[in-house]
């Protein structure tokens, strides 16, 4: 798995967990069950990559970094598309 594949991955990881939780909070069940299908899937992925033998500190900032990103990005697009104001 390259890196730009691994911060995809991270990228999905992070903002379905962010985008799940606004859901949750908000007491959207429909797409709060629909989310974990994404974090189940891109978990599995992220974590075989992170903890493989080959994997070092590239791979952890790479992920982190992506997970910033992500979780901003959930919660702007929550917001924008299932937040209050559009409610």
């Amino acid at each position: 798995m390259t890196l730009l594949i691994l911060a995809t991955v991270s990228f999905v990881q992070v903002f379905a967990l962010g985008f799940q939780s606004r859901n949750v909070n908000h007491g959207n069940y429909g797409w709060a069950a629909a989310t974990s299908f994404f974090i189940g899937l891109s978990q599995a992925a992220v974590w075989r990559r992170i903890t493989g033998p080959e994997s070092g500190a590239i791979e952890a900032f790479v992920y982190a970094g992506s997970g910033s990103v992500a979780i901003v990005c959930a919660m702007a697009v929550h917001q924008r598309f299932l937040g209050k104001k559009n409610a």
